[in-house]
């Protein structure tokens, strides 16, 4: 469902500087793609095996409450590989 990150890019880490992150951990928000539209995905689990899962809460460039049958508040599972950037905001 997912598109996945180009292979020669890494997850892009942000929030605050004194506490720079290098992993995904629980609670984080990412932001993941589906064609060219951003989607932000909050309260992150692991899962384990570079699987995890967290509830969708917003989509970019537009807003709207669904995007190709997601709804806002779905929880959702999804690949390391399928992030493209993090933080722990």
């Amino acid at each position: 469902m997912f598109t996945s990150r180009n292979p020669t890019r890494s997850i892009l880490y942000t929030g605050n500087p004194m506490t720079m992150k290098n992993s995904v951990v629980d609670g984080d928000t990412v932001t993941l793609k589906i064609e060219s539209i951003d989607v932000y995905v909050k309260n992150i689990r692991n899962l384990g095996n570079g699987k995890y899962s967290g509830e969708v809460h917003g989509f970019e460039p537009f807003n709207p409450a669904e995007f190709k049958n997601l709804k806002l508040g779905d929880v959702v599972e999804f690949k390391e590989t399928e992030i493209c950037s993090c933080s722990n905001h």
